[in-house]
């Protein structure tokens, strides 16, 4: 198995893993009798941030499975430098805000940033794909 084919199962493997504690987090830690609890202490709003991030990370780490090592070596990259900016986005975020305050917390940032890269990363899957038959 190709270092790259290796690092797929790894991505693969570390989104299942983190959808799987968001999903045990709400179903043994945050129950609806105790989810408040669960959000004052701020472990739900961290949670809920990886969550998308993984269905993220899950869903364009299907798609490289049926791409060259090339095209993938260049998601990677691209990958390393959107999550850098998603991260440090999230971070400066606020937890909540007040009713005249645009809604951009923590939460509805990652959601959208966890969306933006699975539509730009299927299209450049796309492309590439596409660019590289090309070329042959």
């Amino acid at each position: 198995m190709s270092r790259e084919k290796k690092i797929k199962v790894i991505l693969l493997g570390i989104s299942l893993f983190n959808i799987a504690l968001v999903i045990m987090r709400d179903l043994y830690f945050c129950t609806y009798d105790f989810y408040e609890n669960c959000i004052m202490i701020g472990y739900g709003e961290f949670l809920s941030g990886l969550f998308w991030i993984s269905i993220s990370i899950f869903l364009t780490s299907i798609f490289t499975f049926f791409i060259s090592d090339k095209i993938f070596k260049k998601w990677l990259k691209f990958t390393f430098w959107w999550f850098l900016v998603a991260i440090i986005w999230i971070a400066i975020s606020p937890d909540s805000v007040n009713f005249l305050a645009i809604p951009a917390t923590k939460e509805n940032v990652s959601i959208w940033m966890s969306v933006g890269f699975v539509i730009i990363s299927i299209i450049m899957f796309i492309w590439m794909s596409i660019k590289e038959k090309n070329k042959k």
